[in-house]
This record gives structure tokens, sequence and C-alpha cells, in this order.
């Protein structure tokens, strides 16, 4: 941590904080124009890439909603509606069963 005087100056800077320069700026600045090609293809390849995704993302999420809608009727027994249906209805009408 960075101890500072009464003028709020930095005082005692650690040296493992301190910047050591290995080569002055010689002013040239280089273009950028070379790079915009390449970022523009690889922003084109990885938005190509992320609808590939959301599309296999997709296919997957309507398969599993295929498989619960399309089931079989056989798996869908509920073993105490098939006993109720099962039990005949009492000669007093009663329309509960024990």
């Amino acid at each position: 941590m960075c101890q500072r005087n009464d003028k709020d100056e930095i005082i005692g800077i650690p040296p493992e904080a301190e910047a050591r320069i290995i080569q002055r700026w010689d002013g040239n600045r280089p273009s950028a124009n070379d790079l915009i090609p390449r970022c523009y293809n690889w922003l084109n390849a990885e938005s190509i890439r992320d609808m590939q995704r959301r599309i296999e993302a997709d296919k997957i999420s309507r398969s599993k909603s295929r498989k619960y809608y399309q089931r079989p009727s056989k798996e869908k027994r509920f073993q105490w509606i098939e006993n109720l249906l099962n039990k005949p209805i009492l000669s007093d009408h009663r329309y509960y069963c024990t």
C-alpha cells in the first residue's frame, strides 16, 4: 500500500510497483488498417458460430419437448386412477372410494 504525505502526494512506493522503460517511443504510429479486415472476419465467424450454437440448442430443446408431449399412453398410467376405475359405484351412489 502506498503512503501519502500531508499534501496527499504519494511517498514510499514499493520497488515492485515501479515501472521501468524498456524502449523509448520513436513517435511512429503504425496503421491499424492491416488489422481491420482480420478483425472483421473474426467477428463475422464468431457471429456465425454463435448462430450455429443457438440453432443446435433450439433443436435439442425442441426434441426434448417433443419427447415429453409424444409419450405413448401406456407410459402415462396412474395406478390410483386405475384403482378408482376398477371399483364399482355402490347402490347408494356414493362417489368416493376407500
